[in-house]
């Protein structure tokens, strides 16, 4: 199967896990070799790119072991869905990892932003996931949700994937 039909989708620790996999698809899975030798290493062909990354409920883990190619990631869909009321996996861990794909330098995922992992304030503004041509980013939050799923955000994550 061609990796342009491959989507990588979780929820909680398996968000987590398709988020830093599909982050790192394409690069050097985890070391700064793949990334200069044009970021190859992980995703096969060059011009290779998944279909999608979908995190429900998610994080990203380990974000100083991301080395993402940017050619991959402008053109795979990615997509959150979090609920605003999760104890286990706070909101404000998930809008982080969606921020961090919004605003593009590759040494910008080496911190979460939240008590335990303080960032650092980025250097100039770099240009967006859509400004490098992005196929989509999408974040969907869901009132009054915890820890879990509920039919509207199984709906909407089945539109995601149909449309893909």
């Amino acid at each position: 199967m061609p990796p342009d039909r491959v989507v990588l989708a979780g929820f909680s620790q398996g968000g987590a896990l398709s988020l830093f996999a599909g982050l790192n698809f394409g690069g050097s899975g985890g070391g700064a070799a793949g990334a200069a030798a044009g970021g190859a290493a992980a995703g096969g062909a060059a011009g290779a790119h998944l279909g999608g990354i979908a995190v429900l409920s998610g994080y990203l883990p380990m974000p100083s072991k991301v080395v993402p190619n940017p050619h991959v990631l402008a053109r795979t869909h990615t997509v959150f869905f979090h609920g605003d009321e999760d104890a286990v996996v706070p909101l404000t861990y998930a809008e982080d990892a969606h921020k961090r794909l919004q605003v593009r330098r590759l040494y910008l995922l080496a911190a979460v932003r939240h008590p335990a992992f303080p960032i650092q304030p980025p250097a100039p503004e770099p240009p967006s996931l859509q400004a490098l041509g992005a196929a989509s980013l999408r974040f969907h939050t869901f009132e009054g949700l915890g820890h879990g799923a509920h039919d509207e955000e199984l709906e909407m994550f089945a539109a995601w994937l149909a449309a893909i």
